[in-house]
């Protein structure tokens, strides 16, 4: 199932990337995101587009294939769908950045009965994983969703310390569950685009 949002007109002064961008040295003089790549059964290859701004504070992923459903023929596939989008962040020596927010905006057609179920996990490269958040929509519905994550020593911390680069990871995992609806309950959602900003940059305490 393809589901998309279109790219509003000041998009257009972005950067547009659909794979690997060309490596860029590591040294910045302000925090930037450098590269956004994807990955997973919702974000296949090619159907997710990356625009980051000129000055590397933000980025927008915009998907074309990440939905799921239920009904009489679906698969566990069909109704779990899963995205690692994972963004390297380069900043200047003896700094850590932020992650400002995260926005995510999607559909939800659910039959009555039926739930949506959405899992968020923010993680740095230093290996640390967060609690996961975890969102849910209940049928019926049969309307847009969106939800944005704000900076909070919980949810989204700061970078290391360093030059870096250090790449910020976010797993995306939307899961469908007919619910009373019953096998044969029809049921769509999915995820349509996802925004990312930076957020306040300060000096590395000396060690």
């Amino acid at each position: 199932m393809r589901h998309t949002l279109t790219i509003g007109a000041a998009l257009l002064a972005l950067t547009t990337t659909a794979g690997a961008r060309t490596a860029e040295p590591a040294t910045t003089a302000a925090p930037q995101f450098r590269h956004v790549s994807t990955a997973g059964t919702g974000c296949p290859a090619g159907s997710a587009t990356v625009a980051i701004t000129p000055d590397g504070t933000e980025f927008t992923v915009t998907f074309a294939e990440f939905a799921a459903e239920t009904g009489a023929a679906a698969t566990k596939a069909d109704r779990e769908r899963t995205c690692l989008i994972s963004a390297t962040v380069a900043l200047p020596a003896d700094t850590s950045v932020t992650i400002g927010s995260i926005a995510q905006r999607g559909f939800a057609s659910l039959a009555a009965g039926a739930w949506l179920h959405r899992k968020t996990t923010y993680s740095w490269s230093d290996g640390k994983n967060l609690r996961p958040l975890r969102s849910t929509v209940k049928g019926p519905s049969d309307k847009p969703w969106a939800g944005t994550d704000q900076t909070t020593a919980a949810s989204l911390p700061a970078s290391p310390c360093g030059s870096g680069p250090w790449t910020f990871t976010a797993r995306i995992d939307l899961s469908l569950e007919a619910g009373t609806s019953g096998p044969q309950g029809r049921s769509a959602a999915g995820l349509d685009s996802l925004d990312g900003s930076l957020g306040s940059a300060r000096p590395c305490l000396a060690r």
